[in-house]
């Protein structure tokens, strides 16, 4: 299990090793986890956004994104 902060840390992260799957906050302060999302897809590496503020659906390349709404 890796904990990052920011997508400049997962960047790093998804640099030093694989992974099997990810869960990622949407809202990191002063950034989304998007670009993350989309390495991920690249990568063809599974993915769930995780998020407290209602998103129920995204567009374009994340539309077919699973979102999970905290609390969970």
């Amino acid at each position: 299990v890796v904990h990052v902060r920011t997508c400049a840390e997962a960047f790093d992260a998804l640099r030093a090793q694989s992974f099997d799957c990810a869960v990622l906050d949407i809202n990191l302060a002063e950034e989304t986890s998007f670009p993350v999302a989309r390495r991920l897809m690249q990568l063809r590496t599974a993915f769930v956004f995780a998020t407290g503020y209602g998103v129920r659906a995204l567009e374009g390349d994340l539309a077919k994104a699973v979102i999970v709404a905290k609390p969970y």
